[in-house]
This record gives C-alpha cells, structure tokens and sequence, in this order.
C-alpha cells in the first residue's frame, strides 16, 4: 500500500523484485559468543537495569519480555526431559541421557555454557527461538560447506565499505555465500535481484530507430540500468520502513552489537553496519550480446540493427535464423575465454553497475552494496527475457552462479574462465559473488589431480576473485541420475552456493548442472 506506483510498474517491467518482505531478518550471524559466555540471565539482567534507565524505551521492554520467555522457553523443556526420565517405562540408559539433558537445561536456560554440551545446546536452543521470532529466517551458524573464499579481496571489499579492519578481519559467510560481520551486521543481503540483461532488453525495445554507434548504445543501456536501480532502491526502502513498523525482531537485535547501546531494533538501525545487498544478474549475457552486436552490426556491418531486432523478435524462428543463431554463437568470442574485448564489456558493466548501486543510502543508515550471485534464479530471470543475441533463445536461462560464463560458452578450459573472472571488479561485490566451476573426476583424481586442484586455487587467489566452488561429477552421471534417480539418491551437488541431492532438484536446475562445461586441468 505503501509502495509508489512507478515501483510497482518497475516491478512488472521484471527487471527486478524487492524481497524479504514477509520477513527482514534472514541472513544475518547473531553474535552466539554472547549467549555462551555471558548466558540468557545476564543479558536479562543488563537489559532489565536499562529498562529502568530508560522507561519509556519501548526497544528495551520488548528485549526484556523476549529475554524472559526465552528462559521459560527453555526450562519448559527441562520440565519434559524430566518427565521422560521420571517415565517408569523409559529404559535406564536412556534415562540416564535424559537425567543429564535435564541437567544442562537447568543451567544453560540463564548460565553461560561450561563445556562442549553446553554450547552445542545453547546453540541450538538459541537458533531454534530466533527462528520462531523471525519467521523461519536465514539466521546462520557461519560456515561449513565446501566453498573456498578470498579473505584478501573479501576484507578489502569491506574496508571500503567503511567496516573497520578488526571486523572485516572477522567476516563470515551467511547460507549461501553472502558475506557479513558476525555479530555487527544486520546486512538484508538478499533484499533484490537486479536484472542487468533485462535492462538491455528494455533498452533495444525503447530505440527501435536504434543507435548511432557503439558507445551511444552502451550508454543507453547503462541509463536504463540507472533508472531502474533508483526504482529498485526506493521499493527496497519502502519495504526495510514496513519491517521497522510491522515486523521488529527484538530478541535478535539484543544479539546483534551495538543495538542495545543505541537503544534501537535492527529494524530501526541499531546494528553497527547496516547495508542492503542487491545482486546484478546476467553480466555475461550481457557481456556476449553486446559484443555481437559491436562486431556484427557497428564494426563489420554484417547485419542491420532493425534487422537483428528482427530475428531477436521472433526468437530466431524465422527462414535463416537458425544460421544467424549459429553464427553468433560460434563466430564471436564469449565471455569465459579470457578474450579481453568481451571481457572487459562485463568488468565495465558490472563496475558500472556497482558504483551505482553503492551511491544510495538505506533507511537504517547504510548503504547499499553490490553482490553477483543468483543462487538459483538465473532460470526464473531467464524466462522474463526474450532472445539476445548471444544466441539465447527467449525465457532460456541466464549464467549460473553469477559470475559464471553462460553454460557451454567456456571453451577453452578452466584457467581461461578464471582470467576472465579475474578481470571483473570483484572487489566492488562487498555482498557476495560466486563462481561455479564443473571438473571431471577424472581429472583430478590422484596425487597430480591434487596438485592441479592446488595451482588452480592459488591462481583464483591471485587473480582477485572473491569465491568459488565446484562439482566434480561427468556428464554420463547427470544424464543417469536424471533418468534413474533411484539408482543416485546419494548423489549430492553444488547448485549455486547450496549443496542439493542431485535427484530432489527441479528438471530446470538439473539441466544447468549437466549443460556447465566439463573441465579438465
């Protein structure tokens, strides 16, 4: 209701949607070392003695009945245990464990943990209350998945962004592969996914007349990114008010410094670091139908600019199309091959891209932050694109992971890929990036195949690239476990900063994984 009808159309227009709005507190790192150290009473205690400080603060009232009812929460399930073990039924082993779970209920439901057991139901207890105050949110522990991260771009990318040197020093990784301060940032990492494809497409259907040259229609496609990134912003900021007056997550914010000494939710701008992060999707496609179009309509004359429109219009299904399709396909350079001309198109458009999104400020007193990854959406934002001249047929999918060539346009090898990715701005994404990379098992198996592996990843540390992961499975695999999936319910992947059972996922994912080229080092 709140929302201006431009960001409403803007909406419509598919470039991009505002998230989270059921819920803002999703991918964010409570400070746990608190819970643990100082335990639910004393944090009750503080929060109480600032009630009486400050009466008519309503922050600190709410802080202290959510405090409160974690402690009842939490003995309620002491009384249980105990009543299972005082069950005469219950058999003595058992009865024992309960005997000792009652035990640590007893004191970790106001007490810092003593020990290892301690902590580790502490830490559940305290995930399992914040999800029921925030709506079953993407509140990380960290991370223990098998992704590899560069802490020298990543501590620089938040040096920045104004985060000082000990905290950035100290960033993790949220769910998939956003990054955050733990304890210090309430970060919306996932607040919208930008379309910068769309912005292009929207920009060839605003100029059917078409452009003078090259440069003016890199430009054009850059005041539509512009345009559309304001509209995305004031969405994003309508939403962030709507959660500060509907929906503030008290418990949380009291585990998130330095909220209880501003004496504000989260919601309200009491984390130390407040940023927005807004993914930029499709910098490859983009990348590859703009250098078409530079080679085969500005440079070389090869086909008219109303004529491309044309083919792009029917989604190739036109006398000859198919040829032209082919052409552009196999005829120009694509990202992902360490070709600087159509490198250097993605690295100034996600530069450009970057600095933009990073001018505005929020309405918790941050900023907005740049990411590049899709997670699993570059289908869906595939669908609401038309064909591009990178030979993408219309509603195809985009490049997986985000920073990753389109699926089989990497042709020549991994290390040419990593080039590629090492030419991109990488340390404007401060909110996250992801590279996907597919090897043969084959390729790496043995002592040489780890020592490949190895000089691999010392490369991507020095080329500047913030994050990658792989899947070390072959085609034939996929293909069978796509048609058995009986005989692969084991079979797990990496899908885009989230491991998945191969067998579990939607056709449209499964074929992404199968179509990503298969390296070999």
């Amino acid at each position: 209701a709140h929302r201006k009808p431009e960001v409403t159309a803007a909406e419509a227009d598919k470039v991009f949607a505002v998230a989270q709005t059921d819920k803002g507190q999703g991918h964010i790192i409570p400070a746990y070392e608190d819970v643990l150290t100082r335990g639910f009473g004393a944090l009750a205690d503080e929060v109480r003695g600032l009630c009486t400080a400050h009466p008519d603060n309503d922050f600190y009232r709410a802080s202290l009945i959510c405090l409160e009812a974690t402690i009842t929460y939490i003995r309620r399930y002491e009384t249980i245990v105990r009543e299972m073990a005082a069950d005469p039924s219950t058999p003595e082993t058992r009865r024992a464990e309960l005997t000792r779970m009652a035990e640590v209920l007893a004191h970790v439901a106001t007490q810092p943990a003593r020990d290892l057991y301690d902590a580790l139901q502490l830490v559940w207890l305290t995930a399992l209350v914040l999800q029921h105050e925030s709506n079953a949110s993407s509140i990380s522990l960290g991370d223990g998945l098998p992704q590899v991260f560069n802490d020298e771009v990543n501590i620089e990318a938040f040096r920045r962004r104004g985060i000082s040197e000990a905290d950035a020093r100290d960033y993790a990784v949220v769910c998939c592969v956003e990054l955050s301060i733990p304890g210090h940032m309430y970060g919306l990492h996932d607040i919208s996914m930008f379309s910068l494809l769309k912005c292009y497409e929207i920009c060839l259907r605003e100029h059917p007349e078409g452009f003078a040259d090259f440069e003016a229609l890199r430009r054009g496609v850059e005041q539509v990114i512009d345009r559309y990134i304001a509209l995305m912003v004031e969405g994003c900021n309508t939403c962030d008010l709507a959660h500060r007056a509907m929906a503030p997550t008290p418990l949380l914010s009291t585990l998130v410094h330095d909220s209880l000494d501003r004496g504000a939710d989260i919601t309200a701008g009491g984390a130390r670091y407040n940023p927005s992060g807004v993914q930029g999707v499709g910098t490859a496609n983009l990348a590859d139908s703009l250098y078409v179009m530079k080679k085969a309509v500005y440079e070389e004359g090869l086909i008219s600019y109303q004529d491309l429109m044309a083919i792009l219009a029917r989604d190739w299904q036109g006398a000859g199309d198919e040829v032209w399709r082919q052409r552009f396909i196999n005829r120009y350079a694509k990202y992902g091959n360490d070709v600087d001309e159509v490198d250097e198109l993605g690295a100034r458009f996600l530069r450009h891209y970057g600095e933009e999104v990073a001018r505005y400020a929020n309405v918790r007193g941050g900023a907005f932050q740049p990411g590049s990854y899709t997670v699993s959406a570059h289908i869906p934002l595939g669908r609401n694109v038309g064909a591009t001249p990178d030979g993408r047929r219309a509603g195809e999918q985009l490049a997986d992971g985000g920073l990753s060539p389109m699926v089989g346009r990497d042709k020549h090898g991994p290390t040419a890929s990593l080039q590629s990715v090492g030419k991109l701005p990488n340390v404007l994404d401060s909110n996250g990036s992801l590279l996907n990379v597919k090897f043969s098992p084959a390729t790496l198996a043995g002592d040489l195949g780890k020592q490949k592996l190895v000089a691999y990843l010392r490369s991507f540390s020095r080329l500047g690239i913030q994050h990658i992961q792989f899947n070390v499975v072959d085609r034939a695999t996929l293909l069978d476990a796509q048609a058995h999936p009986e005989r692969h319910r084991d079979l797990v992947v990496r899908v885009a900063g989230y491991s998945a059972m191969f067998t579990e996922l939607a056709e449209g994912i499964q074929n992404d994984i199968i179509n990503r080229t298969e390296h070999v080092l």
